[in-house]
C-alpha cells in the first residue's frame, strides 16, 4: 500500500498475469462493445460464446491465457463443437433425445465468427500483439432445402391449442402473428400493446428488439387483430404493456 497516495500499487506479477488475462480481454471488449450501443441480446451473445470458448479450454486443460491461444487451438476447439460439444445443459427442460452430441456448421460458424470478431477487436486496439485466429477457416456449411410445413401441418398446428385456456389462447395468438408477419420468437413476444395499429392493421418492431438493429413495420390479417385485441381484453387484469 503506497500510504502517501493511500491505494494499493499491482505488483509486476499481478499486471503481468492480467494483462495476458483471456477473462480481461473479454471484459475489455464487452466494455467497448457495450459503449457502442450495441443490443442487449448481441451482447448476451458475446457472454454466451465466450462461455462455449472458455468451457473448451476448461475440458482440454488450457489456462485462460492469450499465450495459448493459437491456430491450433481454433482448429481443436472447432471439432470439439462438431464431434464433443452436447447440445442443451442440464438445466434446460429439454428431452433426453434432442441433446445430441455435435452442432451443425452454421451454429459452429457464428462461434467461431464470435471469438475472430474479439480478437481481430483486440489486435486493432494493441491489446494483442498478433491475432491467433487470423488463418481460421469457416466450417463447410453445406445448406438443405428448407422445409415448410404443408397445409395440413399448418392446419393441425392451429387446431392444438385449446382455445378454452388461456395460456393456450395466448399461445394460438402468437402462433397466428408468427405466422402473419414473419416474426422471430422474441420479437413477437416482446411487442408492446402501443406496437400495434389495429386499425391499419400493422405492427411496429422497435430496433431494440429486432436482430438487425434496425425497426420494421409488418403487416397482421384483420382476424390477427382481433384476437390480438380479444387477448389484450383477457390479459387487462395483469397491468402488462405487452400483448403476448
Amino acid at each position: 500500500m503506497d500510504k502517501r497516495k493511500g491505494r494499493t500499487i499491482k505488483s509486476e506479477r499481478t499486471s503481468t498475469r492480467l494483462q495476458h488475462s483471456l477473462d480481461y480481454m473479454f471484459d475489455y471488449y464487452y466494455q467497448a462493445k457495450k459503449s457502442e450501443g450495441r443490443a442487449e441480446n448481441t451482447l448476451k451473445t458475446y457472454v454466451q460464446n465466450y462461455n462455449y470458448f472458455c468451457e473448451f479450454l476448461d475440458e482440454r486443460k488450457i489456462i485462460r491465457d492469450i499465450r495459448n491461444i493459437n491456430v491450433e487451438v481454433g482448429c481443436d476447439y472447432i471439432i470439439w463443437l462438431r464431434d464433443e460439444k452436447r447440445r442443451f445443459s442440464d438445466n434446460c427442460n429439454i428431452p433426453e433425445s434432442v441433446r445430441t452430441v455435435g452442432l451443425l456448421p452454421k451454429s459452429i460458424n457464428t462461434r467461431i465468427k464470435n471469438m475472430k470478431t474479439m480478437f481481430k477487436f483486440l489486435k486493432e486496439e494493441e491489446v494483442i500483439e498478433a491475432d491467433p485466429f487470423t488463418y481460421l477457416k469457416n466450417v463447410q456449411d453445406i445448406r438443405k432445402d428448407i422445409e415448410v410445413l404443408t397445409a395440413e401441418e399448418m392446419s393441425d398446428l392451429l387446431k392444438a391449442p385449446n382455445q378454452r385456456k388461456y395460456s393456450d389462447f395466448r399461445d394460438f395468438v402468437v402462433i397466428n402473428l408468427l405466422i402473419d408477419g414473419m416474426l422471430r420468437v422474441d420479437e413477437a413476444l416482446t411487442l408492446r400493446k402501443t406496437d400495434v395499429d389495429f386499425a391499419a392493421c400493422c405492427a411496429t418492431l422497435r430496433r431494440e428488439v429486432t436482430k438487425t438493429r434496425k425497426p420494421r413495420i409488418v403487416p397482421i390479417t384483420k382476424r390477427t387483430a382481433k384476437l390480438m385485441q380479444e387477448l389484450i381484453r383477457e390479459s387487462t387484469e395483469f397491468g402488462s404493456e405487452y400483448i403476448p
